[in-house]
């Protein structure tokens, strides 16, 4: 599994849902996530190859980690790529937000967790923060999934069931 380490995966279609809001203003924080209804998170080791010409981890780094969660947080709900090809649509990456509160180094460990922030007819928005040991959230972004039809490549409905594996509200909209 290389860096990455599943750490785990709630489901808590019980609980209320809680939106979180990205921006600019944000500061590092020792804030947990809200209390989404499908939490993810791998733990990661920064590596030499992550790191950039200022020493510290690069963006490259950081898109990698948002997208391999995603992947994994997919895979755990029992989504695997293979799944997405039989159901005749894909999720692609409409628009990455990243919110930089402090350097990550060579060597630290970080859990990178995410969770579907809302959910609308063809797309949804996920949340993900990586956080370093000591609990300090270094990272927030806000990534919009489109759904399309592989076929066609157009936009598509989400289909309920993986609604319901990510936990995800039914209906065509839930925030922005």
């Amino acid at each position: 599994m290389g860096p990455y380490e599943t750490i785990g995966s709630t489901n808590r279609a019980s609980r209320p849902r809680i939106l979180l809001k990205v921006g600019a203003e944000m500061q590092p924080s020792r804030v947990s996530p809200p209390s989404p209804l499908s939490t993810h998170a791998i733990a990661i080791t920064v590596a030499d190859s992550d790191i950039d010409e200022l020493g510290h981890a690069s963006n490259i780094a950081y898109v990698r980690w948002i997208q391999e969660v995603a992947i994994a947080h997919s895979n755990a709900v029992g989504l695997a790529f293979e799944d997405y090809k039989k159901l005749g649509g894909v999720f692609f990456v409409r628009r990455h937000e990243i919110d930089y509160l402090r350097p990550v180094l060579r060597g630290e460990r970080l859990q990178v967790r995410t969770w579907i922030d809302s959910a609308m007819a063809a797309k949804c928005k996920r949340a993900t923060e990586i956080v370093t040991e000591d609990g300090t959230v270094a990272a927030r972004a806000m990534t919009t999934w489109g759904y399309v039809e592989i076929a066609t490549g157009r936009p598509t409905r989400i289909p309920d069931v993986i609604r319901n594996a990510f936990g995800m509200p039914r209906g065509a909209s839930n925030g922005g």
